[in-house]
């Protein structure tokens, strides 16, 4: 149940998560090209500021959509995972009413039980699918990387310095 919540917890992080990381990584490939230095003072400060702001808005944004599986989510992972058909998890754990005194009755919820704790016995958790494809049909996610290694190399040992003259404009 806990490696299904984790997994569940990775597919709602993640896709959270990219976007500010996308955000950032592109002024820090942008930065490490020396980009903000061919802009006018005040073109540099403004861009500063779209790109704090649209960094906020993402990581607002992520923010928003985080959720923590619950138990529930856990099982009902576990048991499309394993191709589990009639909810055989959900089923372990119901109790027979109060009141039910029935030789029959108990006998029959005893098979039953027996039966869903055989279907059980190979449980998966499946690999977690964060589903970045379907929200980046662009993959703009590999040309950000792409940029990051690309100014990495192009700045060399003048990173420090490109990146301290993106974060001040002069004006």
């Amino acid at each position: 149940i806990t490696q299904a919540r984790l997994s569940l917890a990775w597919e709602t992080v993640w896709p959270a998560v990219w976007p500010p990381l996308g955000v950032a990584g592109l002024f820090t490939g942008f930065s490490l090209l020396d980009g903000f230095s061919h802009f006018p003072g005040w073109l540099h400060a403004l861009s500063l500021i779209g790109f704090a702001g649209f960094l906020g808005y993402t990581v607002y944004a992520g923010i928003r959509t985080l959720t923590w599986p619950n138990h529930r989510d856990a099982v009902r992972r576990i048991e499309t995972a394993s191709g589990l058909e009639h909810r055989p998890l959900e089923a372990l754990q119901d109790k027979l009413p109060d009141g039910m005194t029935d030789p029959t009755s108990k006998a029959l919820w005893q098979a039953h039980q027996r039966q869903m704790a055989e279907r059980i016995r190979s449980l998966k958790v499946g690999a977690p699918s964060p589903g970045l494809p379907a929200r980046d049909p662009w993959a703009l996610r590999a040309m950000v990387v792409l940029l990051l290694f690309i100014g990495v190399v192009v700045a060399g040992p003048d990173a420090g310095d490109r990146m301290s003259r993106a974060l001040v404009p002069t004006l």
